[in-house]
């Protein structure tokens, strides 16, 4: 049996930019004549170079270099003294366009701050629209592995029963066009199903329904967002408009940082024995967010994106 629709209601999350990333690359970056192997050439004066991690090819490419200093055993201080810390990098698919990226921040949903009179914000509150984002995900039963404290030599041990077993969920952030307030509303479907064309329409309808108003739909043009079922629901109520995002762009999509939270934050490690016990810790995550607008508000500003004046 489907779960019924959730409804309404998350800033733990800091702010990061959106863009290519900076990192570190002494293998890569620096001279021939300084890839010393001995201990001894770390003592060496070593140009480093700061490296942009290209986002669609993958490659890093070398920036301005660092004047040569003397570094010692621990490299990780002079680093810091730069300036840089050790970052995990973040994932981006080969398809993204990074140009069709700014150019719809910059026309059609500016960052925070930015005044476009017709950008998505500033059309929704004209036709006094709630903005509705919405993203589809899945729950594996098994666990998402992360560091954790264990005694010394005693490596921790997670035991997966179903280690396939799945619930796909389908959830959305909500903002109010007047006071701005967020809201959360969320829809399980059953074991090990997967969405399709009527269970988005249902899940868009439901949230339609709540909310009793006007609705910018923003979400991505994935195949399922445009089945039939939820075209001719669109097609039939025209207080609906859809404002689609740029290809392979989940970072601009709040309800993605939801999902990270709930999965490698509150989740990590965690062993249910069966699905059924999954569906009912996940339920009560997304209670939880539907009580903390505070977070919801920060996964929103992760993002990068803005409400406009």
């Amino acid at each position: 049996m489907d779960e019924p629709l959730g409804a309404a209601g998350g800033g733990c999350l800091e702010s990061a930019p959106s863009g290519t990333a900076t990192a570190v690359s002494v293998g890569s970056c620096e001279s021939e004549t300084d890839r010393e192997d001995d201990l001894e050439s770390l003592s060496r004066p070593v140009a480093f170079a700061v490296c942009d991690v290209d986002t669609r090819s993958g490659s890093a490419v070398v920036g301005p270099t660092v004047q040569p200093a003397r570094v010692g055993l621990d490299g990780s201080r002079y680093l810091r003294g730069w300036g840089l810390t050790p970052q995990k990098p973040v994932r981006r698919a080969y398809e993204q366009n990074p140009a069709l990226i700014r150019t719809w921040l910059e026309t059609e949903y500016p960052a925070r701050g930015s005044k476009v009179p017709t950008s998505v914000p500033q059309r929704a509150r004209r036709r006094h629209a709630y903005i509705v984002f919405v993203d589809e995900a899945g729950f594996m039963l098994n666990s998402l592995l992360r560091r954790t404290w264990a005694p010394r030599g005693q490596t921790p041990v997670i035991k997966v029963s179903e280690p396939h077993g799945r619930i796909s969920v389908i959830a959305a952030i909500t903002i109010s066009p007047v006071r701005r307030h967020f809201g959360f509303y969320f829809y399980l479907l059953a074991d090990g199903a997967n969405f399709h064309g009527y269970s988005v329409a249902r899940f868009v309808e439901d949230v339609h329904h709540r909310i009793g108003n006007s609705i910018t739909l923003v979400w991505d043009s994935i195949p399922i967002h445009n089945a039939r079922p939820v075209r001719d629901y669109l097609a039939a109520h025209r207080r609906i408009v859809v404002e689609p995002f740029p290809p392979y762009a989940p970072e601009l999509n709040p309800v993605d940082n939801a999902w990270g939270y709930v999965k490698y934050n509150r989740l990590a490690n965690y062993t249910p024995h069966n699905l059924d016990e999954l569906r009912r810790r996940i339920m009560a995550e997304f209670r939880r967010l539907q009580k903390r607008p505070d977070l919801l508000q920060a996964f929103f500003k992760r993002t990068g994106l803005g409400l406009g004046p």
